[in-house]
């Protein structure tokens, strides 16, 4: 991949639409690579992956979209997925100081309740800037 990049003359390399940490190492050895050939690097993920493996991807990262899905247990229980882990997942990458974006598709009777996203808002400020 980073041969076709260099070769296509195609500065970065962006893994998104499908979990990019479900394959972690296959990331992070792309990542390094690509890091050594000067590309840039780029992933959209759910924000499920632990602190270690994050921080060590995190150091070839040029920039990182994360779903935040709501911020309510009950907008993640819909996915089978849990709050905090994404809460500390994007402390850690703006710790980091690597580009982040967050995504946050406003879905009815899910994670619509006007309260919620002030605070979800609020949160995002106060500890992200």
């Amino acid at each position: 991949m980073v041969e076709l990049a260099i070769k296509e003359k195609i500065p970065t390399i962006s893994y998104t639409y499908n979990e990019p940490t479900v394959c972690y190492e296959y990331l992070y050895d792309v990542a390094v690579l690509a890091k050594e050939k000067g590309l840039r690097i780029i992933w959209h993920s759910n924000g499920a992956i632990n602190p270690e493996p994050l921080r060590k991807l995190l150091k070839y990262t040029d920039g990182v979209t994360i779903d935040l899905k709501g911020f309510t247990e009950k907008a993640y229980k819909n996915s089978s997925a849990e709050l905090d882990p994404v809460l500390r997942t994007l402390k850690i990458i703006r710790e980091e100081e690597i580009w982040l974006e967050i995504v946050n598709l406003v879905i009815p009777t899910i994670n619509d309740e006007e309260e919620d996203i002030k605070r979800m808002c609020e949160w995002i400020k106060k500890n992200l800037g």
